[in-house]
């Protein structure tokens, strides 16, 4: 069914048929080829050219003039707006972006992605440059640092600053720039999912996953060992350390990197589970038994994790 019904909408894109003018667009699922790249024949890896990212691009304009926005994109494809979608932002809630992790492929997405919310970047560069340079106490010590490829370090400087010192805090919380914080946080939280997470369980090439992979390998390993020592602390160690109680240390991309591997974002699908861990913030999992049930074996066990104080099972 699902085969006769694509084969029909393909018949009529061939034949130029249209579906008249009252037209809902409600998905949209499009396969991509990407731009021109380096042959294929030379040693190493295929490399996105110049011609190919201008290819992306136009492809991208045309995409948001066709579902996002027709004044600001082009309209070659049409004009079929999906209601709702965001204009200003791009909003992962509303997007689903894969590609192999190729340098040609990843470069493709990117040129296209890049125009398509072209005016979310002209945003952002107009945000970044709005900030004063003195609520930074010399960390960032030039304007071309302001900039969302360093999202995270400005979000970062400029929080601190704002615990730490007085007139950063008095600067940021005036009327005139109520919000700067919480959008340089927004904005931090996004870079920071792009570079770590937006992957999932089967997305095992992407560098993304490795941070989450590593992650998950430790918990496995210690649980693994918990498991094997009957859940008993004090009988002695078997098969090597078999401490039940393990601390590891680090910082936000593991967690990050481990809840898109875990696909919490979607099973629980809030902005929360794409935002940067708060400091002294913790990710625990926990083995248990339930009731009168002893640890000997392990169906008699149970994982839970406690995440930002948000219990799952």
């Amino acid at each position: 069914m699902l085969g006769i019904f694509l084969s029909a909408i393909l018949a009529r894109a061939v034949h130029g048929q249209t579906f008249g003018n009252e037209i809902n667009t409600y998905g949209t699922v499009a396969f991509i080829r990407a731009g021109e790249s380096t042959p294929w024949v030379r040693s190493g890896n295929q490399l996105l050219t110049a011609v190919g990212a201008q290819q992306m691009h136009e492809l991208g304009s045309n995409f948001r003039g066709r579902y996002i926005d027709e004044e600001s994109g082009a309209t070659r494809l049409g004009v079929r707006p999906i209601a709702g979608m965001s204009q200003a932002q791009l909003d992962p809630n509303q997007l689903f972006i894969q590609t192999l992790n190729r340098p040609h492929l990843v470069a493709s997405a990117q040129a296209f992605m890049q125009e398509e919310f072209l005016n979310t970047q002209a945003a952002e560069r107009d945000f970044y440059q709005s900030l004063d340079l003195d609520w930074f106490g010399g960390d960032i010590p030039n304007r071309a640092m302001l900039d969302y490829s360093n999202a995270f370090s400005i979000h970062d400087a400029l929080s601190y600053h704002y615990t730490h010192d007085k007139s950063t805090f008095d600067a940021l919380t005036n009327s005139s720039t109520a919000g700067i914080l919480s959008k340089a946080r927004y904005l931090a939280d996004q870079d920071a999912w792009y570079r770590y997470a937006n992957i999932s369980a089967d997305d095992t090439l992407s560098p993304r996953a490795m941070a989450g992979q590593t992650l998950a390998a430790l918990i496995l390993g210690r649980f693994q060992q918990v498991i094997a020592n009957h859940g008993n602390a004090s009988n002695g160690l078997v098969n090597g350390n078999t401490q039940p109680l393990t601390l590891l240390f680090g910082d936000y991309a593991p967690i990050l990197s481990f809840l898109s591997i875990a696909e919490v974002d979607y099973q629980q699908h809030t902005q929360k589970w794409h935002s940067l861990p708060d400091p002294g913030s913790a990710l625990v999992f926990e083995l248990f038994t339930r009731g009168q049930a002893k640890a000997d074996t392990e169906d008699d066990m149970w994982g839970g994790g406690l995440v930002r104080g948000v219990y799952i099972v």
